[in-house]
C-alpha cells in the first residue's frame, strides 16, 4: 500500500510497503515522479526487506531524507523479547544501494528510544537516542510500567552495523535534554542541543 510522497534535492519520490503474510516479510518500494506530470518514472523498485519476528505481524519503520538531501535511509524496528535491534539500508538518489546493517543496540526493549540515524561521510552510522530506566512496581494486583528519562546517547557504528563507540554529550555540570544531528553540505555533522544544569535534572 502508498506510504509517502517525500522530496529529495528538489526530485518527488513515490513510496510504498507490501507485507507479505506467508513469509511474514515486509517489502519496501521506491520510485521517482515526474515533476511535471505527476507520473511515476519506471516502475516501482523494491529497495528492501524487512523479516518479521514470529510474533510480530506488522513493522514499524521510516524512510527519511538525509539533512543534506543526497540519500535517503530506511530504519525498521526489528525489536525482540531480548533487546533493541534496528535494520538499517541507505541509498543514493537513483536507489543504489549505499550499505545496509542490522544494529544491535544493547538496550532492553522499552529503555531506548530512537530518534535518528545518520549516514556519514566516511561510511559511518550515527544513532541518537534517548535512554530511559524502566522500573515496574504492582499497584492494584497489576504491574504498572515506569519509565524516567537518563541521558541522550549517540553512538558510532561501522557502515556493517558493529558498535564503535558511544560519544560524550553532558559537557561538564550540563546535561542534553533534546537534540539533533545537523548534516552540512560539505559532510560535517553539528549536533544542535538543548542542555540543562545537572542540578535540576531531577
Amino acid at each position: 500500500g502508498f506510504n509517502s510522497i517525500q522530496p529529495l534535492n528538489q526530485q518527488l519520490y513515490l513510496f510504498a510497503q507490501d507485507y507479505k503474510k506467508k513469509d511474514k516479510e515486509y517489502v519496501i518500494y521506491g520510485a521517482k515522479i515526474n515533476n511535471a506530470t505527476g507520473d511515476l518514472v519506471g516502475d516501482m523498485q523494491e529497495l528492501c526487506t524487512f523479516q518479521l519476528e514470529s510474533k510480530k505481524d506488522d513493522l514499524d519503520f521510516v524512510i527519511k531524507p538525509s539533512e543534506d538531501s543526497t540519500l535517503w535511509t530506511v530504519v525498521g524496528d526489528i525489536t525482540d523479547d531480548v533487546s533493541s535491534r534496528i535494520s538499517v539500508y541507505v541509498f543514493d538518489k537513483n536507489f543504489i544501494k549505499k550499505t545496509s546493517a542490522v544494529i544491535n543496540m544493547g538496550f532492553a526493549p522499552g529503555s531506548f528510544d530512537l530518534e535518528s540515524v545518520t549516514y556519514t561521510a566516511g561510511n559511518k552510522l550515527l544513532l541518537l537516542g534517548r535512554q530511559y530506566e524502566v522500573t515496574e512496581t504492582m499497584v492494584s494486583k497489576k504491574k504498572k510500567t515506569t519509565r524516567t528519562f537518563k541521558k541522550y546517547v549517540l553512538t558510532r557504528y561501522s557502515n556493517t552495523g558493529n558498535k564503535e563507540g558511544e560519544i560524550p554529550l553532558d559537557a561538564g555540570e550540563k546535561y542534553m535534554l533534546s537534540g539533533r544531528l545537523i548534516t552540512q553540505n560539505s559532510g560535517d555533522i553539528y549536533l544542535a542541543g538543548f542542555y540543562c544544569n545537572t542540578s535540576k535534572r531531577d
